[in-house]
């Protein structure tokens, strides 16, 4: 498969899965989040968002792959090595507050 054809098969898991992301919002009566918004998100006190998380592993995974195939290796892992850091400096915050993510 050409580089070219990967790549829009990706665009096409992301853009699938953020509709998906869009309607799961949408049975779930929560207003979809906007990203200069102050409040809450709207499903972190949920129970049961099961599927929604799959679907953004999903949508992240395509993304991530999808910077990695396009991006330079050295950007890759500049940004990898920085993302390091702030999940252990996140993970820290989140242990400290007692605040669970729902994932492992």
């Amino acid at each position: 498969m050409s580089a070219r054809r990967e790549v829009e098969k990706l665009l096409a898991l992301i853009q699938q899965s953020a509709y998906a992301a869009l309607d799961e919002y949408e049975k779930s009566g929560a207003p979809t989040p906007c990203l200069d918004s102050l409040i809450p998100h709207p499903l972190d006190h949920q129970v049961n968002t099961v599927h929604l998380r799959k679907i953004i592993r999903n949508l992240e995974g395509a993304c991530d792959q999808l910077c990695s195939t396009l991006a330079p290796p050295t950007h890759t892992i500049a940004n990898v090595s920085i993302y390091a850091g702030q999940v252990v400096e996140t993970d820290k915050y989140l242990s400290a507050h007692k605040i669970t993510t729902g994932h492992a």
